[in-house]
């Protein structure tokens, strides 16, 4: 958990940071410029009562370990590392007492530096130009103000922690208490609309401080709870749009209260809806060939619909049938795309054109005659001239001229 983390180490540096203040009463905070330093370790000792100054520093010198005998191979190597440890030792002494005599001269200033991983000790070296303030003296109205502040930070870093807690922890599965039962009130009050306040007693009011709703709460009758309850349903339900699950529980709350309103709106809009609609399928009708298997479909589907389309009912949430939607307006019935498939066509066509173009009568066979007739001498189609054979159709399309040819006899 990276929030958990980052708040356990803005715990660490402040708490480091006031071990190091408290070895250096004078000493001050401070980031270095341009640094990325902890927003959390920042806010955290700002709360604590310190202030942070933005400003470089340098590291105090470090003292050296001292060389231990076994850490050598020989004597003479162990003698000659202490020799220099001496004299780094003494380098050591006499920079850190010039640091300290500086501080004390007001020539420098110690800091604690808390850009790094881990709060560290510098000082620094303060310009001739710019001028220290003195001190400022504790006084009675100063500690009094000090410990109110201290006492608002450990509220707030305790209501801080609590938040975290609630946050992350899982209620146990007990009853709702009464005390539940006010909080939820008290939060339902923040969504309240100000048309509603006479109707809760409070008039002359634009909102609601928390000390109005904590007053409100225990004497809330009946009504004021539903009036309360219903503007909170308002304010999270009306917050959506398009077609979702709470956009249909929006229409359902409206349509409980204002049935005739709902109902009016959804027939305008359905209304539009179906005329764009029928505008757009007269406009596929022109793109779309008839013979086509597609269209025959969706004209059979026109055709078994009713004339009228019904309103859709503004108690349910369906969107209007366009099936209830005549696809081609103004045809006759008997002009249906696709009567004859496209695969068909070409024989109809050769059947229409012979009719037309050699319509001879049928000899009849001589009745004086015994011979059975020639199978061959009896037209399969009567009305069909002499050369209308069934030898002339192909085979393949044969079915298809019977079909047709009982239809025009129809």
């Amino acid at each position: 958990n990276m929030e958990c983390l980052r708040y356990k180490q803005a715990e660490y540096m402040a708490a480091e940071a006031t071990k190091l203040l408290n070895e250096r009463k004078n000493a001050a905070i401070c980031i270095a410029p341009e640094s990325f330093a902890s927003a959390e370790v920042v806010n955290n000792l700002v709360d604590t009562g310190h202030e942070i100054y933005e400003m470089s520093a340098s590291r105090l010198p470090s003292e050296l370990e001292k060389p231990v005998a076994e850490n050598y191979a020989s004597e003479a190597e162990y003698l000659e590392a202490e020799k220099s440890y001496k004299i780094s030792y003494e380098r050591y002494n006499i920079y850190a007492a010039q640091i300290e005599t500086m501080v004390e001269q007001g020539r420098a200033q110690f800091l604690v530096d808390v850009s790094r991983r881990k709060p560290e000790l510098c000082y620094r070296v303060i310009p001739e130009t710019e001028k220290r303030e003195p001190e400022e003296k504790d006084t009675v109205e100063k500690l009094r103000t000090q410990d109110k502040r201290n006492r608002e930070i450990a509220i707030e870093k305790g209501v801080e922690d609590v938040k975290r807690l609630v946050r992350e922890k899982v209620v146990p599965g007990v009853d709702f208490q009464p005390l539940e039962e006010e909080l939820l009130y008290y939060v339902m009050l923040s969504f309240t609309r100000k048309e509603n306040f006479t109707k809760l007693g409070i008039s002359n009011h634009y909102s609601l401080s928390d000390e109005e709703k904590a007053g409100i709460i225990p004497s809330l009758t009946t009504e004021q709870k539903n009036v309360i309850k219903r503007d909170f349903i308002v304010k999270h339900l009306s917050d959506t749009s398009g077609n979702c699950k709470q956009s249909q529980l929006l229409l359902e709350f409206a349509a409980l209260h204002f049935p005739d309103k709902v109902r009016e709106i959804k027939e305008q809009y359905n209304e539009a809806y179906r005329k764009k609609h029928i505008r757009i399928e007269e406009r596929i009708r022109e793109l779309q060939p008839f013979n086509s298997e597609k269209a025959e479909e969706a004209v059979v589907a026109g055709e078994e619909q009713p004339e009228t389309v019904e309103t859709p009912d503004p108690e349910t949430f369906d969107d209007p049938d366009t099936a209830d939607i005549p696809l081609y307006p103004g045809l006759p019935e008997h002009a249906s795309v696709g009567e004859i498939p496209e695969e068909k066509e070409e024989a109809f066509n050769k059947v229409i054109e012979t009719l037309l173009a050699e319509s001879e009568t049928v000899e009849t066979p001589d009745p004086g005659t015994f011979d059975e007739p020639d199978m061959a001498d009896i037209p399969l189609y009567p009305g069909l001239p002499e050369h209308v054979s069934i030898g002339e159709i192909p085979e393949e399309e044969e079915e298809t001229f019977d079909t047709v040819y009982e239809e025009i006899a129809a």
